[in-house]
């Protein structure tokens, strides 16, 4: 891909062959010495892609926008990523990131009522465990996205319940929390992002989606914590949390799976959050 930018007067040699160029903004008045000459161009807000193959092409832009210059060589991979973070990525993670606020916002008492169903699922489970000698003392409750899942979009989190030993308890009671009403619009940045990156003629590949799907989901991910803080002052007064044997210190965190978590609930208070690693 060649970049070229106006202003600047500067003779362009003649291309061979397929020839591609993408056009900044600042030149998009140029637009219409392309519509009239047989040349191929997609629109977008932040240029134009232009692609010809005939010199007389190249000849009619020459004539056209005799003030372009080039001003560098063809864009390598990084340039092109930089350019796709800075004139899609941030917009679009802002905006379906909102979008699942406006979600969490519209159905906040349904979705409430659907954590402490899962909650009340755990303690079941943990009681069964505890019933049946095998399992001590509940000393934190997990709910954990695993990145994993986001790659293959499975919209769960894992519920694990722990003795006072933590990651290191051998045997902890496990669950699943369905977190699909944030994370379905995580893969829609994906899809969005993956149609975008189409625009710059390979340099934009599926592992780059990915990695920035990974790096977004976090934000996501804290709606759910919002969710749980939300929740938890009701899902505490369950019968099922009463009656299980738990440390007096009990933790309740979300977060990524043996990374980063935050704990919402401690010791019999629901807390204002801070992350712990």
């Amino acid at each position: 891909m060649i970049i070229l930018h106006g202003k600047e007067c500067e003779h362009l040699k003649p291309p061979d062959g397929d020839f591609r160029c993408f056009l900044y903004p600042q030149d998009l008045t140029t637009k219409a010495a392309f519509s009239n000459n047989g040349s191929n161009h997609t629109e977008s807000e932040t240029g134009i892609m232009i692609k010809w193959k005939e010199h007389t092409f190249y000849a009619a832009f020459r004539a056209a926008a005799p003030n372009l210059k080039q001003k560098g060589t063809y864009m390598t991979r990084q340039e092109a990523l930089k350019h796709f973070l800075e004139a899609y990525v941030k917009d679009k993670q802002k905006e379906y990131i909102e979008k699942a606020e406006e979600e969490y916002r519209s159905r906040k008492d349904e979705l409430t009522k659907d954590f402490i169903e899962s909650f009340r699922r755990i303690c079941l489970n943990i009681k069964e465990m505890q019933s049946a000698g095998q399992k001590e003392k509940i000393g934190y409750i997990n709910y954990s996205m695993r990145r994993t899942y986001l790659l293959e979009r499975k919209h769960e989190h894992v519920v694990e319940a722990f003795d006072k030993d933590w990651y290191f308890d051998t045997y902890p009671c496990r669950g699943t929390y369905d977190s699909g009403w944030a994370f379905k619009y995580l893969d829609a940045l994906e899809d969005e992002l993956e149609q975008l990156g189409k625009k710059y003629m390979g340099k934009i590949v599926k592992p780059d989606i990915e990695r920035i799907k990974l790096e977004a989901a976090a934000a996501f991910n804290q709606w759910i914590v919002v969710l749980v803080k939300q929740a938890m002052a009701d899902a505490i007064r369950l019968k099922d949390f009463d009656e299980i044997a738990r440390e007096p210190d009990l933790e309740v965190r979300v977060g990524e799976h043996k990374g980063i978590s935050e704990v919402v609930y401690k010791g019999d208070s629901v807390q204002e959050g801070s992350l712990f690693l």
